[in-house]
């Protein structure tokens, strides 16, 4: 009897300790860097979504929700999932479903010209990300070898081995995966080639392709919504845009609205130059262009409330300031002159902001706090010296200069703290976060944004 109880303790032990590290081993990610539509989905408020895009990176990248909340109060969200197959936008929209009644939803069609993962890491980015449950297991079975299914359904001898991987958001959530809405946000360009979208002529839809885009039209009768079908921008090949031609004849026929991004890439003004991350995504501002046609079609509709100020809907509001801090990180992240940068930081929000001055020359001095005057930093603040936090307009000096050591300490959220040091010589120390030293040793001035909302240091300058 009691080798019997020690046996059910060991294996109730075994069974919560196993349970304790999925959750840290866990994977967490759709899209790459931890970003996770999926956990936004589940931690979104039901029936609070009105218009759903599903697709892979190339929806993600090309419509952003941020900007129809913005714009318009359009509940939106992105279900898009990097390398996003056929089966898995299926079985992500199937399990949206549980939870959220959208009006309409827009599915990309990249889904016809891809058949099988390319990267292994998307194959479980797909795979994984979902509760356990009938639908997940579906996925599985549709999509994985049968002598790989037990692999994914248990998930642990997946997961197991992302041992040398496990950062910080492994334990910690990464708040984006709560109230993003699906969209990558990103700002790089680079000029790409147009691709061969000229073309009309329609090729065959395979067996699989024409089941997929009927399994679709079957599941908006059944769940209610309106269905709709789009291709973002992207480096097309005359092959793969017969194909595209075949679904819009498929579309046209079943009277489900069907709209080709790369046709009507001078209609939107779509700069090959300026408006493409790669060949494959656009950027942001690639996306404006797109998401900007796209609420026009969606106010047409004439039944998508104005959501915005409505409980419930907070996620939408915190997704819009996530993009309007990454926005202007890439802003300040731009080389520019020590003015436009001042005048850039000088407004920003849940931004504090470090300034640094030292052993500024008294000839210099009126041309310094020029510069500085949008942060409220002034003449006789540049000859004093010392080092100021600024934080949403408010000023306060928090060291003195002087040969004797001082230091000023403060904890920015759990992770990151600050460090301010003075002394007989300057160096990077004097202006710490965490391990990291910013202050520049070459000029009397630096200056150092530290975003609070995005929990992250923003690239720093001085003159």
């Amino acid at each position: 009897m009691k080798q019997a109880i020690k046996a059910i303790v060991f294996a109730l032990l075994t069974a919560g300790l196993i349970y304790c590290a999925y959750g840290i081993y866990s994977w967490k990610d759709t899209s790459g860097d931890y970003l996770s539509s999926t956990q936004q989905l589940y931690h979104t408020p039901e029936n609070t979504m009105d218009v759903v895009f599903v697709g892979s990176s190339h929806c993600y990248c090309t419509i952003y929700p941020a900007l129809l909340w913005e714009r318009s109060g359009i509940a939106a969200f992105d279900m898009a999932t990097s390398g996003q197959d056929k089966a898995s936008s299926y079985h992500v929209l199937a399990e949206l479903l549980k939870t959220q009644s959208p009006k309409t939803v827009w599915v990309d069609l990249y889904g016809l010209l891809l058949e099988r993962q390319g990267i292994e890491g998307n194959t479980y980015r797909n795979m994984l990300a979902l509760r356990t449950s009938r639908n997940s297991l579906e996925l599985i079975r549709e999509y994985v070898e049968p002598e790989r299914r037990m692999d994914f359904y248990l998930k642990w001898p997946i997961v197991h081995t992302r041992f040398w991987e496990i950062g910080k958001y492994d334990f910690v959530p990464y708040e984006p995966s709560q109230y993003g809405r699906g969209a990558v946000y990103q700002w790089g360009q680079e000029a790409v080639e147009a691709g061969e979208y000229e073309t009309d002529e329609a090729g065959e839809l395979t067996e699989v392709n024409r089941n997929w885009l009927e399994r679709l039209r079957s599941l908006s009768e059944k769940e209610g919504f309106d269905l709709c079908f789009f291709v973002a921008p992207f480096r097309i090949s005359g092959e793969e845009q017969k194909q595209i031609n075949a679904a819009r004849d498929y579309a046209k026929a079943q009277g489900i609205p069907f709209y080709d991004f790369n046709k009507m890439a001078k209609d939107l003004d779509l700069d090959y130059q300026k408006d493409f991350r790669e060949s494959f995504h656009l950027n942001a501002y690639g996306a404006e262009k797109v998401t900007e046609f796209v609420r026009t079609c969606l106010l047409e509709r004439g039944d998508l409330a104005d959501q915005r100020g409505r409980k419930g809907y907070e996620a939408w509001d915190l997704d819009l300031e996530w993009y309007r801090h990454l926005e202007l990180y890439e802003t300040l992240s731009a080389p520019k002159e020590a003015k436009d940068y001042v005048e850039a930081l000088a407004n920003a929000q849940d931004v504090m902001t470090i300034v640094c001055v030292e052993g500024v020359p008294a000839d210099e001095a009126e041309e310094k706090a020029a510069i500085l005057a949008p942060l409220g930093i002034t003449r006789e603040d540049v000859l004093a010296g010392g080092k100021w936090i600024i934080r949403n307009g408010e000023k306060r000096k928090a060291l003195e200069p002087g040969p004797e050591k001082a230091e000023y300490w403060e904890d920015l959220n759990s992770f990151d703290a600050l460090r301010l040091r003075s002394g007989e010589k300057p160096s990077a120390e004097d202006l710490m976060i965490n391990y990291d030293g910013y202050l520049r040793e070459d000029v009397p001035v630096t200056i150092l944004p530290y975003d609070l909302f995005l929990k992250e240091t923003f690239p720093a300058t001085g003159f």
